[in-house]
């Protein structure tokens, strides 16, 4: 589970003209198009945030996990165990801003388990906060409260989201019969990728249905339960 609450906080996406170019980056393609915010616009969130006192800071650090990176994931949280000031660690799953992985860099959820799991105990160990983002909740057992795919307010540039959207979050084979309620399920390149992986995956209990109404004393049908 996070340490904040992330409706407190704010994220703006200042410039698009990044110099790694990371391949793991999800708007790599699309940073030639996207408008960053002005200067005027942080101005106008500060003065906003001055008034109305609604968020407490600005935020956005992660480690990302892919099929370079998941091995490392206890190395990380090792070798930045001397920071004192680190009080929470992020894991966000890979995912591509397409309907295909053409980088090659999303890896199968039962290869990345051991590691994420190693990473949040170590990190709690340290007495860290841990957030996981898009993994399957069924699939992290006793971790599963690290998961926790909820945003803090985002300004960008409205043409971000018709991409974002090309992921097609919330697919599972299991969706309907599933009480979960952070999962994200498959997106559409890891169901191309590696299918629907339903004999892996348990869908979590739905929330208990209302207890019928007790019957009246002068109803004389005896109550009964679907």
């Amino acid at each position: 589970m996070g340490r904040f609450d992330h409706a407190q906080y704010v994220e703006l996406s200042m410039h698009f003209r990044c110099n790694l170019k990371c391949e793991h980056c999800m708007i790599l393609n699309t940073m030639d198009r996207l408008e960053p915010e002005s200067m005027d616009r942080f101005k106008e969130v500060l003065e906003f945030n001055l008034r109305n006192r609604r968020w407490k800071s600005l935020t956005l650090t992660n480690t990302v996990i892919t099929r370079r990176s998941y091995r490392h994931l206890p190395g990380i949280v090792d070798r930045l165990g001397h920071l004192r000031r680190l009080v929470q660690m992020e894991f966000w799953n890979y995912w591509p801003m397409s309907e295909t992985d053409d980088k090659g860099l999303i890896v199968p959820h039962l290869d990345v388990l051991p590691f994420l799991r190693r990473a949040i105990a170590l990190a709690r160990q340290r007495g860290r906060a841990v957030e996981v983002k898009n993994f399957p909740e069924c699939l992290l057992g006793e971790d599963r409260d690290a998961l926790n795919n909820d945003q803090p307010k985002l300004f960008i540039d409205p043409a971000f989201w018709p991409e974002f959207m090309r992921n097609g979050f919330y697919q599972c084979a299991h969706r309907a019969s599933c009480g979960s309620r952070q999962c994200l399920g498959f997106n559409t390149a890891y169901v191309k990728k590696y299918g629907w992986q339903a004999d892996v995956l348990v869908p979590l209990p739905m929330h208990p249905p209302p207890e019928p109404d007790a019957p009246r004393a002068s109803d004389p049908r005896p109550a009964t339960r679907s």
